[in-house]
């Protein structure tokens, strides 16, 4: 009578065959396999520790599997059954994508002067610069100016249909107070408002 002997399979070497199936179904190449099964680094410590009046020493491992991008992944966990070859294989295949915009919006709105005096039968006249300084257009950039009540307000031009990478434009603003405003502090607040990569984008 003839005996089979199945020997367990480790979990190194289940993992390898899981990544080994996978990586055939997606085609992937012999060397870019054998690179996503392989670690960075390994770093090996030892310890000591003092338990009931006596020094053990304890050894540990580190694997690296990507280090593109910090805090790299990784954690702690205490087991008389692990050892160096099952830390390697705890992130076999594991890489860490980031999804890159191909540029992103970053509106500036610059002014030169932001406190004025004026008579109560005197006009506000004031510009501001509007900049783009992200890596995308701006589209529909406009502009939007909350006097206090009763205070009329000119924008020239309210919206600037475009605004190139490291375009500037200038924005002319004139605030104008009633008749009958009392001498006071007063404030305007001023928001502006775009599409970017057709999203809408506020500054």
């Amino acid at each position: 009578m003839a005996t089979t002997v199945h020997q367990e399979k480790s979990f190194r070497e289940n993992v390898n065959l899981v990544f080994d199936i996978a990586a055939a179904t997606l085609q992937i190449s012999d060397g870019l396999a054998y690179y996503l099964k392989g670690v960075y680094n390994v770093y090996q410590v030892r310890f000591p520790v003092k338990i009931e009046g006596k020094v053990e020493s304890f050894i540990g491992w580190r694997a690296v599997h990507s280090e593109h991008k910090l805090p790299t992944k990784g954690g702690i966990r205490y087991s008389p059954l692990v050892n160096q070859d099952e830390i390697e294989a705890l992130n076999v295949g594991y890489v860490k994508l980031d999804l890159v915009p191909r540029g992103v919006g970053k509106l500036l709105v610059r002014a030169q002067q932001l406190f004025y005096s004026i008579k109560p039968d005197e006009t506000v006249s004031m510009h501001i610069e509007l900049v783009n300084e992200g890596s995308r257009r701006l589209n529909n950039v406009e502009i939007e100016a909350d006097p206090p009540l009763n205070w009329t307000k000119q924008v020239e031009p309210a919206i600037v249909p475009v605004l190139k990478v490291s375009e500037e434009k200038r924005i002319g603003l004139s605030f104008t107070p009633p008749a009958d405003v009392a001498v006071g502090r007063y404030e305007v607040r001023i928001r502006t408002s775009s599409l970017s990569d057709d999203q809408p984008f506020s500054g």
